[in-house]
């Protein structure tokens, strides 16, 4: 018997059969345009139906709300399907949106209210001005850094530096959500959470500093009819957040969502959350593994 076959035996063995696989997705579109979108947080429209359509045949797509009650209630009687988006990007509006609201399907979506309703940008949008900034190429290798490094002060000066450098530009595009459009979605289908008032590594900043950020993002969207507290942390891997964001949490009563590629059960209601964007949800299902961090 081959390494893959035994590995596939084992997979099949410790995986449980009831589990909340809530998978997160970010920009969606017909055709990538550079100028709007991300390579790596970008999927192609008729790929994402092709995905969505697997998931709808095979397992029950369900409110995000609802799949954490049964979760914690030790209620899943089957696997149960989230759909999450982050960043609130306004590509969802044109193909997500309609494709989702056709089918009946629900969804979830978490929004950074620093960037809604102005024109301010986050360090991770440098990729959709590198034509047009100066020393490009050492931008780009900034946000690589940032993505990475555990230097909070490193963190801190060249977020500081990429921002100051996009935001100084006359003519922007502003790629997010305002507060009219969120008020516009379908609230039996569709659910509004938190993502961070900035999009930010949280790990990177003090408790206080945490708690006054998650504390925006509510204000900011708390109003809403089909807001809920969730809270789907930037990044989501394990080096993205901290202690903090967790006592944070807790504070505010909030439920964390991480992004590390991990599935749900009801002897591990974690929160965990599956990376989609142009990936084959069926390899995915088909590779879950039970051996992955325990989050606390």
């Amino acid at each position: 018997m081959s390494i893959a076959s035994i590995k596939d035996s084992l997979r099949a063995y410790f995986v449980p059969r009831k589990k909340l696989l809530i998978f997160n997705y970010h920009q969606v579109s017909e055709t990538f345009d550079p100028s709007k979108h991300i390579k790596g947080i970008w999927t192609q429209m008729d790929y994402f139906k092709e995905q969505i359509n697997y998931l709808k045949i095979n397992y029950d797509i369900v409110r995000l709300s609802d799949g954490l009650v049964d979760l914690n209630a030790n209620g899943l009687k089957s696997t149960k399907v989230v759909l999450t988006f982050d960043d609130g990007d306004k590509s969802i509006l044109d193909g997500v949106i309609p494709f989702l609201e056709s089918e009946n399907i629900p969804a979830s979506f978490f929004i950074n209210s620093a960037y809604f309703d102005s024109n301010e940008a986050c360090w991770t949008d440098t990729p959709l001005y590198l034509s047009v900034l100066e020393d490009s190429s050492t931008l780009l290798d900034k946000t690589v850094f940032l993505r990475n490094t555990t230097s909070k002060e490193q963190y801190s000066a060249e977020a500081s530096f990429l921002e100051n450098n996009i935001n100084s530009l006359v003519e922007r595009y502003n790629r997010y959500l305002d507060m009219s459009s969120l008020k516009k979605l379908n609230q039996e289908l569709f659910t509004i959470g938190l993502h961070g008032h900035e999009h930010q590594r949280f790990c990177h900043y003090d408790y206080e500093w945490q708690l006054s950020n998650l504390q925006k993002n509510i204000d900011a969207i708390s109003g809403l009819n089909n807001y809920i507290p969730v809270f789907a942390i930037p990044f989501g891997k394990k080096l993205d957040w901290d202690k903090n964001t967790l006592k944070a949490c807790r504070e505010l009563n909030l439920t964390p969502l991480y992004a590390n590629g991990g599935y749900n059960t009801c002897a591990n209601p974690i929160g965990h959350r599956i990376p989609a964007d142009a990936r084959d949800v069926k390899t995915i299902i088909k590779h879950l593994s039970p051996f992955i961090s325990n989050y606390n």
